[in-house]
C-alpha cells in the first residue's frame, strides 16, 4: 500500500514539476530564493499566533463575558463555539455562499475564489462544518502569505533577517485579526505578494497567473494592474525589440488581461446567475458604498469626524481605520523615491479604492469603513519598516510588541460583541 501510494505521489509529481517549472520561467537568472529556511521561519510564527489567537479567545468568551456564556441557558464552552466564533461579519456571506452559492443579488459583492478553495473542506468535514472549511481555509492563507512576503524581503534586502522581521510585523498588525478570521484577506494577500514577487524576478507568467487569482478573489485586485505593468516596461525596455511585435507582445497581453478576464469571467457568471454582468457593482451599493471622487469622499469624510464627540466611543472606532488609512498615505508619500516605482504604485491604488468608494448613509459615521483591513495587503510597508527596525532597535519593541497588543484588544472587542469588519 505505501508503495503505491509514493508511485503515485511520484506519477504526479512528474507532471507537476513541468507546469511549475514552466511558470516559474524568468527573463533574467533570478537568484534562488531559500524557501527552507522562509518555511521555517513562517511556520512557527504562524502557529504561535494562531494559539495566541485561541486563548485570547478563550479568555473573551470566559472573563470578559461570564455573566451570559456561563449562564444555565448557554451552557458549556466547548472548542468548536470558540473556533466558530471566528466567522465575524463576512464570514456568514461566505458561508451561504459555500453551501447554496450565488442566489441572492448581495452575494455577488463577495467574489467567488474563497468560497470555491473552502467548497472541497466542506464537503469532507460536513454541512454543520463550513465555519471550520472556511478558517481552514483562511489561515492556510495566511501562512503562504508569510512565506511569499518573506520571500519579497530576501528578494529586496536579499537577507534572512529581513524576512523574520517582516513576517513579524505582519503577523502583529493590529488588524492582523482579520487574517485569523473567515474572510477573504488572507488570501488576497498571499496572491497579491506572490504576484509583486514574481513581477520583481521577471516571472511573467506566474506573476500573470497571481494576479488573475488575486482579483478573483477580491475586486481591489485591479490595483495589480499598474505595477505588474510597470515592472515588465521597466525590465524589458532595454532589450524590447519594437520592430517585432511578437517578441514583446506574447508576454505583454497576458499581463494587461489577466485582471480584466478574471473580472469579466465573473460578470460573465453574473450574468448567468443574475442577469446582470454588474452585479458585483450593484451589491456594493446594498452596502451603502457609492463611487466618489478621491476629494469629495475626503471632504465627507472629515465632515463626520469633526462632528464627532473627542475621545468618545464613536471617534475611537471610526479612528481604527482611518489612522491606518492615513499612515499609509504619509509613509506612500515620504518613500516615493526610496521604494521601487511599482511599490509606489500599488500603494497609490490600495490607497484610491479605500477612498474612492465611501459608504454614504449608514447609520454608523464612517466612511472609509474596513479601510484598515483592506490595507493589511500594503506589503511595502512591512518591507520598508522591517529595514527601520533593524537600524533603531527599540522600533522592534514599540512595533510588534504594542501591535500584538493592539490587536488583543480588538480580538477582545470583537469577540464581545463590538463592531468591526
Amino acid at each position: 500500500m505505501r508503495q503505491t501510494i509514493r508511485l503515485l505521489f511520484a506519477w504526479i509529481a512528474d507532471r507537476v514539476r513541468p507546469v511549475v517549472v514552466w511558470f516559474a520561467a524568468s527573463t533574467y537568472a533570478a537568484p534562488p530564493l531559500p524557501w527552507r529556511a522562509l518555511l521555517k521561519l513562517a511556520i512557527p510564527l504562524w502557529l504561535a499566533t494562531r494559539l495566541l489567537a485561541l486563548l485570547i479567545t478563550y479568555v473573551s468568551h470566559t472573563l470578559l463575558q461570564a455573566s451570559v456564556i456561563q449562564s444555565p441557558g448557554r451552557g458549556a464552552i466547548t472548542l468548536d463555539s470558540l473556533v466558530n466564533s471566528w466567522r465575524l461579519w463576512d464570514g456568514g456571506f461566505y458561508g451561504h455562499l459555500v453551501r447554496t452559492g450565488y442566489t441572492r443579488p448581495i452575494d455577488a459583492g463577495f467574489w467567488p475564489l474563497y468560497p470555491l478553495l473552502s467548497k472541497p473542506l466542506e464537503l469532507l468535514l460536513g454541512d454543520d462544518r463550513w465555519q471550520i472549511s472556511l478558517l481552514i481555509t483562511s489561515n492556510v492563507a495566511t501562512l503562504l502569505a508569510f512565506v511569499a512576503l518573506g520571500a519579497l524581503a530576501v528578494q529586496e534586502d536579499e537577507t534572512l533577517g529581513a524576512a523574520s522581521r517582516a513576517m513579524r510585523l505582519l503577523a502583529a498588525a493590529p488588524l492582523a485579526l482579520f487574517l485569523i478570521a473567515a474572510y477573504s484577506d488572507s488570501l488576497f494577500l498571499a496572491l497579491a505578494t506572490a504576484m509583486l514577487l514574481c513581477a520583481r524576478r521577471g516571472q511573467w507568467r506566474a506573476a500573470a497567473l497571481w494576479a488573475f487569482l488575486a482579483a478573483l478573489s477580491r475586486p481591489v485586485g485591479v490595483v495589480l494592474i499598474a505595477p505588474l505593468l510597470w515592472e515588465y516596461a521597466r525590465q524589458a525596455k532595454l532589450s524590447m525589440n519594437w520592430r517585432r511585435p511578437n517578441t514583446w507582445l506574447l508576454t505583454f497581453v497576458p499581463l494587461a488581461g489577466a485582471v480584466p478576464a478574471s473580472i469579466g469571467l465573473f460578470s460573465l457568471y453574473c450574468f448567468r446567475i443574475y442577469n446582470d454582468p454588474v452585479a458585483w457593482i450593484h451589491a456594493e451599493a446594498l452596502f451603502n458604498h457609492l463611487a466618489m471622487a478621491p476629494w469629495s469622499a475626503i471632504g465627507y469624510a472629515w465632515q463626520q469626524v469633526w462632528h464627532l464627540q473627542p475621545a468618545s466611543f464613536q471617534q475611537t472606532r471610526v479612528l481604527v481605520d482611518y489612522l491606518p488609512l492615513v499612515f499609509v498615505a504619509g509613509f506612500t508619500f515620504i518613500t516615493i523615491r526610496r521604494i521601487p516605482a511599482s511599490f509606489t504604485l500599488y500603494l497609490v491604488g490600495l490607497l484610491l479604492v479605500c477612498i474612492m468608494s465611501p459608504v454614504v448613509g449608514a447609520q454608523f459615521p464612517e466612511a472609509f469603513v474596513s479601510a484598515g483591513r483592506y490595507l493589511l495587503a500594503a506589503m511595502p510597508v512591512y518591507l520598508i519598516l522591517a529595514r527601520t527596525i533593524r537600524r533603531v532597535p527599540w522600533l522592534d519593541i514599540l512595533l510588534i510588541g504594542g501591535g500584538f497588543a493592539m490587536q488583543a484588544l480588538l480580538i477582545a472587542f470583537v469577540l464581545t460583541g463590538g463592531w468591526l469588519v
